[in-house]
């Protein structure tokens, strides 16, 4: 009898032993386990942040090329205005220009006549008598 339970002693140490292995071994897959979600969620909120980085990126980028557009719009109205400009101020110095002239026929045409009257009007016109 003392043969057979040393052989069964030794086996149930040897099955308790086995089952601390197994249960150390469980504790330490858990907590690699806790480890590593909590790696992953660490690395999900830096994929968050770099997906809102890149977003932000894009939406500066389409600000600056909304920017430029609207520097490069401004900068044609400038010329436009001016161009603008410029063509008011050959009109205005045309009108001017008119304005002398049409004084000038008024004066002419109010002059006194001479002394020939109608005939100087027909002089001027070069029609002879």
């Amino acid at each position: 009898p003392g043969f057979g339970s040393s052989d069964a002693e030794t086996m149930a140490a040897a099955l308790v032993a086995n089952r601390h292995w197994l249960e150390g071994q469980q504790r330490q897959l858990r907590s690699a386990g806790a480890a590593l979600r909590g790696k992953k969620e660490e690395l999900d909120r830096r994929e968050a942040g770099v997906t809102a980085a890149e977003a932000a990126a894009a939406a500066a980028a389409a600000v600056a090329q909304s920017e430029a557009e609207v520097r490069r719009s401004s900068l044609e109205i400038a010329a436009i205005a001016t161009r603008l400009a410029e063509r008011e101020q050959a009109l205005c110095v045309e009108e001017a220009r008119v304005t002398e002239l049409r004084r000038r026929l008024a004066a002419a045409e109010a002059r006194p006549r001479d002394a020939a009257g109608v005939g100087g009007k027909a002089r001027r016109l070069g029609v002879s008598k």
